[in-house]
């Protein structure tokens, strides 16, 4: 086995794979395999309920297929500053080779090759059901997953939820005290769809295509299966066999009041979280006339701290309720807008909402904090 590729090409595949392998697995579950047939060289990585195949033309090439640890093959790369590296495999050993230097690595054993042979032709040629940018899936994984479960006890909170409506797609996570949603038109959409993915899987898809080049990605679903690929990136994932919790009955329909702030402003009161927080992490606001809000926190232990900062009020509520401020920070940390609005119920059981002042497509819900 031999090939040739560019440098920085082997760098972004390897590091994907390295983020990707799950380092408390069996090797057989956390290598990569490569194979070459003609000038096609596939990477590729089986792990239970995730599979990834990452195709890139080489040169120089020689059929063949070699099993190697990730994370030994990242590190031989990354320091390269060749344009183009050489990978052969020479018996037991790998050569990594460029004009400057050198290295060998010793190979994994696999007992079962089978894991590896995916026929990705096959899976080219079927008809997507849904198409959308890779841009798009991105940011809908990247804008909802902070929203997830940790927990594994309820695997379909531990997930991201994505489905569709007519040309609509939207991407949903809870973990039951708060709520992120996201829409986006979708390219193409063949029929409808519904799937709910394990949130480490969906990161590890986050990151896989951040490192593609390529444009769109196209899904479609067999059974509890999930397909995605794009021109170079082929991935399976298994989906979660259960319910989502129906989201849209906790959304309100109305609000008493609005306030649009700069989501700076309050980011950088919230820097002072670590010092004055207490142990539930609350955050106390309210409005301290129609030009400003104010937000404090307060504990026992170092003492409490309050910023007047300003904002357009409409509508008002008699009670204010607090929240979790981590799960605000969340919130704001992916809206791409420069100002927020916080919607609220003149109610202080009801959730507060969290949107942008102009791209309103994404929300986040945060439960109230109860009183002590």
């Amino acid at each position: 086995m031999k090939f040739t590729a560019q440098t920085d090409v082997l760098k972004s595949i390897t590091g994907i794979f390295t983020k990707a392998a799950d380092k408390t697995a069996l090797s057989e579950t956390s290598g990569i395999y490569i194979e070459v047939s003609g000038t096609t060289v596939s990477f590729k990585m089986h792990q239970f309920d995730f599979f990834i195949s990452y195709t890139i033309e080489g040169t120089d090439c020689s059929d063949g297929t070699i099993f190697v640890a990730p994370q030994a093959l990242d590190t031989v790369i990354v320091p390269i500053i060749d344009a183009l590296t050489t990978i052969e495999l020479s018996g037991s050993k790998l050569l990594v080779r460029t004009k400057s230097s050198e290295s060998d690595l010793f190979t994994l054993s696999l007992e079962d090759r089978n894991v590896f042979l995916v026929d990705t032709a096959s899976i080219a040629d079927k008809k997507p059901t849904v198409s959308l940018q890779r841009e798009v899936v991105i940011r809908g994984f990247k804008d909802v997953q902070h929203a997830a479960a940790e927990s594994v006890v309820k695997p379909e909170i531990a997930s991201v939820y994505l489905y569709t409506k007519g040309e609509t797609v939207y991407f949903a996570a809870t973990d039951g005290f708060r709520l992120a949603e996201t829409r986006f038109l979708a390219e193409n959409v063949d029929a409808d769809v519904g799937i709910i993915i394990p949130i480490k899987n969906v990161q590890k898809i986050v990151r896989i295509l951040e490192n593609s080049a390529d444009t769109d990605v196209h899904l479609f679903v067999e059974g509890d299966t999930v397909h995605l690929r794009t021109e170079t990136v082929y991935i399976r994932t298994s989906s979660v066999q259960g319910t989502f919790p129906n989201y849209a009955a906790i959304i309100p329909a109305s609000f008493a009041a609005e306030i649009t702030v700069i989501k700076k402003d309050i980011l950088n009161f919230l820097k002072k979280a670590r010092l004055f927080s207490n142990k539930l992490n609350r955050l106390s606001f309210g409005v301290h006339d129609e030009k400003n809000i104010f937000l404090s926190f307060s504990n026992e232990t170092a003492g409490s701290t309050k910023n007047i900062i300003a904002a357009s009020v409409k509508g008002q509520v008699t009670a204010f309720p607090s929240f979790n401020y981590l799960f605000v920070s969340d919130a704001l940390s992916v809206i791409p807008d420069d100002r927020v609005v916080l919607k609220l119920v003149d109610d202080s059981t009801k959730p507060l909402t969290i949107c942008g002042a102009t791209d309103t497509s994404l929300i986040t819900i945060v439960s109230p904090l109860l009183e002590e």
